[in-house]
């Protein structure tokens, strides 16, 4: 037999109301943190489902949230993705999935799709003010607008640590790999000038962000003359670090004796590869409750001014950077 929400309420000592209230993130009863926590470990343990017919004809609300990202082949999305939705299904929610690819010109159909479905709200990795229906709450992942929720990255705070780091062991030909026009590339451009180091073309590959351009990188990198290659890369993710890590194994070139590669993400497999990857973590777990969290607070409060959560990557030091020699 389903576990109905008064035998929650008899079980913690507190009223189906202030239950209801905390599974909906209703700012209008009030309950502790503490209460509050025991309310979602008692819906763990007994297993507690709502009846979210019965709920979204009393609230007219869907409890669906459209959750959309460029591809899962891309590990750190795919990572957010999943503790996404364990977090909306802890709040009573399911998420309805839309992707576009590479190609940016197919995000107004992604966004279609999970609209026209009926959804309360948005967690989208991508923004166009003319597409977005302004009753429709939504929040941005990495999002540059002020007019909207979005939680995004201290990539300054990034930069300084990362080039600290490196200048640290003694590098001072550094490159990079990954998007031309992405706030990582803007950033290791500005440390390269603030620090008086040369800007070379050639040590830059411009590419997507999956594993495989990771590899043709150094296969271009390879090609140069050894004194003209950098001896540090900075790669645009993960994805792009390993795939560049199992190349230079293939062609001889040692990491990090001889070249160094710093990653951005950590994503679950940097700890595993060979080197394991010194990686910029972005707290994915943490990011993923907060855009959940965020979302459904502009759901029951849309009166509220725009906000912008601002995440700061840290700096987790494996084995695949290493002192110039």
């Amino acid at each position: 037999m389903a576990v109905t929400l008064k035998e929650v309420a008899m079980r913690v000592g507190i009223s189906s109301q202030a239950v209801s209230a905390v599974l909906n993130d209703n700012p209008k009863i009030r309950v502790s943190g503490k209460k509050r926590q025991e309310i979602m470990t008692c819906v763990k343990e007994l297993g507690y489902s709502p009846n979210i017919a019965a709920r979204t004809l009393c609230t007219k609300k869907t409890y669906a949230i459209g959750v959309l990202f460029n591809s899962m082949r891309d590990r750190c999305y795919a990572e957010l993705v999943d503790n996404i939705q364990s977090y909306l299904t802890e709040f009573g929610y399911i998420g309805h999935f839309s992707f576009w690819g590479t190609d940016p010109a197919k995000f107004p159909d992604a966004y279609k799709a999970v609209v026209n479905r009926g959804v309360d709200g948005i967690i989208s990795c991508q923004y166009e003010p003319g597409l977005f229906k302004k009753e429709l709450p939504a929040i941005i992942y990495q999002g540059k607008n002020a007019d909207i929720d979005s939680l995004r990255f201290d990539f300054e705070e990034f930069g300084r640590e990362c080039f600290s780091y490196l200048l640290g062991l003694g590098h001072r030909r550094i490159g990079f790999i990954g998007y031309p026009a992405s706030p990582r590339y803007l950033i290791y451009r500005e440390n390269l000038k603030r620090h008086g180091l040369e800007y070379r073309p050639e040590w830059t590959y411009e590419a997507p962000a999956y594993v495989e351009h990771g590899v043709l990188a150094l296969r271009h990198l390879a090609e140069m003359p050894p004194h003209n290659q950098p001896t540090a890369i900075i790669a645009h993710n993960d994805a792009v670090a390993i795939g560049a890590i199992s190349e230079a194994q293939r062609k001889g070139i040692r990491i990090p004796a001889d070249l160094s590669i710093i990653g951005f993400d950590n994503i679950d497999e940097a700890q595993y590869c060979f080197p394991a990857l010194s990686s910029f973590d972005t707290k994915i777990k943490q990011s993923a409750k907060l855009l959940v969290d965020a979302l459904l607070h502009r759901i029951n409060n849309p009166a509220d001014p725009p906000k912008t959560i601002l995440v700061t990557p840290e700096l987790i030091v494996r084995d695949s950077c290493g002192k110039l020699t």
